[in-house]
């Protein structure tokens, strides 16, 4: 007996797009709050469905941060939370209040950086569904622990963390730094 096999989406064969979970997403008609996490970078985009093509609204990256005055790493916590903060605020200015998280074929795990984008987000005044306790500490966001782990390290700081001193930031000066940019983006 011959048996029939059926070829899936390629989309999905190629293991880019889970349609079930696209599709609960796009029945809520509320604009999706798109995380993607790179090793290098972090992209947030807000696109709304349109049968013709999906429209984006908003899309930054850590390039974009680095205009507002950031000079640390593009990819760790502090900036994820940072360009959550600047994508409510910008969301904000086009009439986008409330939104809902795709991210994608990712796993969310507790404190991860997408919950950072998250928070960044509700800090920054946008509706985004999320359980209080999955979000990262305080001291995660403001860069606490980057600044300890220079201190631990003391003389071996400036070779680990050589990439935000050619920047002109030193390591142990990192939360001060964090909180700068911050009041900076909410005054936008």
């Amino acid at each position: 007996m011959k048996k029939n096999y059926t070829v899936k989406n390629r989309r999905k064969r190629e293991q880019k797009t889970d349609y079930a979970k696209r599709l609960k997403l796009l029945k809520s008609k509320i604009p999706r709050f798109v995380v993607r996490i790179s090793n290098n970078d972090v992209t947030i985009q807000i696109i709304d469905f349109n049968p013709k093509g999906d429209t984006v609204h908003l899309t930054i990256n850590g390039s974009t941060l680095t205009k507002q005055g950031y000079k640390g790493s593009k990819s760790n916590m502090c900036s994820a939370y940072l360009l959550g903060l600047l994508a409510a605020k910008m969301a904000l200015k086009k009439n986008i209040s409330k939104v809902c998280v795709d991210t994608g074929l990712k796993l969310m795990n507790k404190g991860n950086k997408i919950y950072a984008t998250i928070k960044g987000a509700i800090e920054g005044g946008l509706n985004v569904p999320c359980k209080e306790e999955m979000l990262p500490s305080e001291e995660r966001i403001n860069g606490k622990h980057i600044e300890e782990y220079s201190n631990l390290l003391k003389e071996k700081s400036q070779v680990k963390f050589s990439k935000i001193v050619k920047n002109g930031l030193n390591p142990s000066d990192y939360s001060k730094h964090i909180e700068s940019v911050k009041t900076k983006i909410l005054s936008l």
